[in-house]
């Protein structure tokens, strides 16, 4: 999609800025090594002593005709105060290509007499004992500034670093912390053979941890406190995705950008907080909750999860992705958007698409102000159905502006200043070109009224938001009410208008609908009815202090229990409410509550103490009949969407909040299979763990079995994770694979083309209909073969 005109000594190139911004990072920012570089024989670094360079950064050049001086000196103390002798002090700034380190004398003072002036932060470390930074400080030309830096014990942050799959250490695995979320002087290490890591000499406090390992995903940054127990962090295989971007006879088409909308967004929630006993940190598999897309036409609420562009083959690639249901958005320049198909995005799986961009149409705009004469400067606005992006342009000194590479159902707004916006649809084929005119409408009328308790008495500060109920013209304002209670709206589109009013002392009203002005407004505001109850765990008697709604159709009241678990809800609106109890810990309460007048004053309503069931929580894995997990399985462990969840990549599930009694988990798989546990039963806030179910197939389209059990029909051989790698485990003797030259302890890098990363995804490759064949990349000590194998029955070990 593209805007015009525009005169050429005025536009935007993002590509060329891109390459600018980049080329200015490499000068100024400091590259960092992929390592953890020694700073003193036993003296531990700091969180801020990650060396940007391998040796300290130059002096600043002073010689120079303009060279400006500045000082930065200070005195680092030992926790009780004492001069912190032999220190070392550090100081990384924005005239600095890295950092300058100095040592503190015997009184612990030390000096950098001769800085050039902007901002920097020091750290200072000494043995086990570090300093937080300190950070902003600015440095003027000629004079001197002085800081105090205080020592404290060092703690440190030990964790291991596993593959979410098969449990198995990960090595290479790189884990950076800081400070906080953007540091100059973050630490970087990485892990050993079995994963795991140890960085010490940190500053007391929360931390950012990030982690990254090649093909495999990290939902970061994680905010971590040094000094409790390891951590366990599991890291989701990486999904790929490969588009193939052609025009309409087939042609690639280059620069393509292709963007990857999540529907809805997110779930952040979803990652469990760090805490000890937890000792997980990153939960890879299923993005929850990602809704299925309904119908044909997207919606419009997405998250960008990833971006690329096409290559010169028309090709865009993207790599480190994690599992989502996603649509691509494709755009070229001077060619229509194109939004796709949801695709659902596995861990260790390569998904390929192809997509093809159209040809498109233009659209020239015409606006108007509301006497004819045209609209200089109006700001348009033009969205694909379903694109959350659109294109922007804004009129010439004709009021007129024109967009190119335009398909499909299309909505136009115009606004200028104040003036309430125009809205139109229009419909653009391939090769055609519309005219479109505008014609911007003077808001005169007003809407006015007054806001009145039940006496018919004025209330002041009444709070009244109004909107527009017309697509066409959208609008928003809000107005206070005087001390008699009078408002008044001008400069409004027309009607209808939706108008709600809120007051901290009354009841907020109903959304009123207004579809007419000329006539006062008049809002009888009520006081309201309260509701009080107490939250108290059931078998300690303890208080709860859990989060409480109240729910009436699209009307939501939210409140939070106090600590000693007492909640009182004042001026609630009368009528009948459903009250929800959520809390991590308890089983969900819901209970229908009615506030009815009776009498002059408002009602109150006690529901007197209300005891929450503790919780149970079962845990388990969900398996093929091979034994391999099975990923995006939906759980069901009782009724509520708290009782539903799905596997993640290593089949594993946990559901929580379980009412105690008799229970059967069910799994739901992909294929329409459905996996049922023995019933059990579960007591009050009990954690049973271990639960087994095994299914009949994976949930996917596989072979007919052959007519033994434990027969197969593929390429004769089975593989395992080892080594961070997939191996061959065993052939079958005297089999296909044999002769062709397959032996144990072959690593597996590619089937059929495809690069593989763990033995789960190269299982269902190797299985095969006769007749088939697969080609094998692997790897022998030094060199690289390719083998064409036919499948044959086999029965494995």
């Amino acid at each position: 999609m593209a805007v015009t005109p525009a005169p050429r000594e005025n536009r935007f190139e993002f590509q060329g800025a891109l390459v600018g911004l980049l080329a200015l990072l490499l000068v100024f920012v400091p590259v960092i090594p992929r390592g953890e570089t020694p700073i003193a024989e036993e003296i531990p670094p700091t969180e801020g002593m990650h060396t940007p360079s391998s040796e300290p950064a130059p002096a600043p050049d002073l010689d120079g005709p303009e060279a400006p001086s500045a000082a930065l000196s200070g005195l680092v103390r030992l926790p009780g105060g004492a001069p912190a002798s032999g220190a070392r002090v550090r100081v990384f700034g924005s005239a600095l290509l890295g950092f300058l380190e100095v040592g503190a004398d015997d009184e612990g003072r030390f000096a950098f007499p001769a800085l050039p002036p902007g901002f920097y932060e020091l750290h200072a470390f000494r043995g086990a004992h570090v300093a937080h930074a300190a950070r902003g400080i600015q440095v003027k030309a000629g004079e001197s500034t002085e800081i105090t830096l205080d020592l404290v014990p060092g703690v440190s942050i030990r964790g291991r670093v596993v593959s979410a799959r098969t449990g198995e250490g990960l090595r290479g695995a790189e884990v950076r912390v800081s400070g906080e979320l953007l540091d100059v002087a973050a630490r970087v290490v990485e892990t050993t053979a079995d994963g795991t890591f140890v960085i010490d000499g940190l500053t007391p406090g929360e931390k950012i941890l990030r982690v990254h390992k090649e093909g495999f995903v990290h939902d970061g940054p994680l905010q971590v406190m040094p000094g409790g127990d390891e951590l366990l962090i599991r890291l989701g295989t990486e999904a790929r995705l490969r588009i193939e971007v052609v025009d309409p006879r087939g042609r690639p088409v280059t620069d393509a950008e292709a963007q990857l909308l999540v529907e809805g967004s997110i779930d952040r929630a979803a990652t469990p907080i760090p805490a000890p006993r937890d000792r997980l940190l990153v939960v890879p598999g299923p993005v929850p909750p990602i809704p299925a897309a309904a119908g044909a036409v997207p919606d419009a609420r997405k998250s960008i999860l990833a971006s690329a562009s096409s290559d010169e083959r028309g090709l865009v690639e993207m790599d480190g992705l994690a599992a989502a249901t996603v649509r691509v958005r494709l755009s070229a320049d001077g060619r229509p958007t194109v939004i796709g198909e949801p695709i659902e995005l596995r861990p260790g799986q390569t998904r390929e698409a192809r997509m093809t961009l159209p040809y498109g149409g233009r659209l020239s705009v015409r606006v108007f102000d509301s006497v004819g004469v045209r609209a200089e400067d109006a700001d348009l606005a033009v969205h694909l159905e379903g694109d959350p992006i659109g294109a922007y342009a804004r009129t010439d000194e004709n009021g007129e502006a024109e967009f190119s590479g335009l398909l499909g159902a299309l909505t136009v707004r115009a606004s200028r200043g104040a003036t309430p916006p125009v809205v139109q649809r229009v419909s653009v084929g391939e090769g055609e070109h519309h005219t479109l005119t505008l014609t911007l409408t003077e808001a005169r009328d007003a809407l006015f009224g007054r806001v009145v308790d039940a006496r018919g008495f004025g209330i002041a500060g009444a709070t009244l938001e109004l909107t527009t109920l017309s697509k066409r013209s959208p609008f928003e304002a809000a107005r206070r009410s005087e001390p008699d209670g009078t408002f008044r709206f001008e400069d409004l589109p027309a009607p209808p208008y939706r108008v709600v009013v809120r007051h901290p002392a009354y009841a907020e009203s109903e959304p009123i609908r207004v579809d007419a002005r000329g006539e006062p407004l008049n809002v009888t505001l009520d006081p309201g009815g309260a509701i009080v109850f107490e939250l108290r765990d059931r078998r300690t008697l303890g208080p709860v202090p859990a989060e409480v709604t109240l729910v009436r159709g699209d009307r939501h009241i939210v409140r939070r229990a106090w600590p000693d678990g007492r909640v009182e809800i004042d001026h609630v609106p009368l009528g009948r409410w459903t009250l929800r109890v959520d809390d991590p810990r308890y089983v969900p309460f819901e209970q229908p509550v009615e506030l009815a007048r009776d009498g002059a004053r408002p009602p109150r309503v006690d529901l007197g103490r209300i005891d929450l069931f503790q919780g149970a929580t079962v845990s388990g894995e969900l398996v093929d009949s091979l034994g391999e997990p099975i990923y995006g399985a939906r759980i069901v462990a009782g009724d509520g969407a708290h009782a539903e969840v799905k596997t993640d990549e290593g089949g594993r599930f946990t559901v929580t909040r379980l009412a105690p009694g008799r229970l059967r988990v069910a799994a739901l798989l992909d294929s329409g299979e459905r996996v049922e546990s023995a019933i059990f039963s579960l007591r009050e806030g009990e954690v049973r763990e271990g639960l087994r179910l095994v299914a009949r197939s994976r949930g996917e389209a596989v072979d007919v079995a052959p007519a033994s059990p434990s027969a197969r029909v593929g390429i004769a051989a089975t593989v395992v994770d080892r080594d961070g790698g997939v191996v061959v485990d065993w052939v079958a003797p005297g089999s296909k694979a044999q002769k062709k030259g397959l032996r144990p302890g072959d690593r597996v890098l590619a089937v059929d083309g495809a690069s593989v990363l763990i033995a789960a995804q190269v299982r269902p490759l190797l299985r095969a209909s006769a007749g088939e064949r697969r080609t094998l990349r692997i790897a022998r000590g030094a060199r690289t073969l390719e083998l064409v194998i036919e499948p044959e029955p086999f029965t494995p070990p």
